[in-house]
């Protein structure tokens, strides 16, 4: 799944039903600039439920990652504000 912004605002329940696996792109340029994979702004009353999964895919994340050559350096993550 490539990067998804899902942004208020938001004043009704909101429930987001996960009961398989998310699993993040295996290459970072798939998110295209996005500096998060999922982020979630400016929603009062947001949950996630279910049995799912989030797969991030640490390992193949990892070896992509360039901070310790790279000041500007941004990781995908999941955020919620």
């Amino acid at each position: 799944m490539g990067a998804i912004d899902l942004r208020g605002p938001c004043k009704s329940k909101i429930e987001l039903m996960v009961d398989g696996t998310v699993l993040a792109p295996p290459d970072i340029a798939l998110l295209r600039g996005a500096d998060q994979w999922i982020k979630v702004q400016y929603m009062n009353g947001f949950s996630i439920t279910g049995h799912g999964v989030f797969d991030g895919q640490g390992p193949t994340a990892w070896k992509q990652n360039d901070c310790s050559k790279n000041k500007n350096c941004k990781m995908p993550t999941m955020v919620c504000k």
